[in-house]
């Protein structure tokens, strides 16, 4: 596994027009990182709750797990 700095640039929810959000229905998130060591952008899907849970927010520093079967997972710093 990799760690590596990175800070969100963008997060961006799902729209769903005039129907509203679907009731009972996992809500994802899609989040555009930056690593800082060299620029990389890696775009995740997160769930809705799981981003509210963490406090994340655009412009927030986080460290991007990477695994070695290329699946990726943040984890808020401090």
């Amino acid at each position: 596994m990799t760690c590596k700095s990175a800070n969100i640039i963008s997060i961006e929810e799902p729209d769903f027009g005039c129907e509203g959000r679907p009731e009972e229905q996992t809500i994802l998130n899609r989040i555009l990182l930056e690593t800082e060591e060299d620029g990389q952008q890696v775009e995740l899907e997160v769930e809705e709750d799981c981003l509210l849970r963490m406090g994340l927010k655009q412009g927030m520093r986080v460290n991007l797990l990477i695994h070695t079967d290329g699946t990726a997972m943040i984890q808020k710093q401090g």
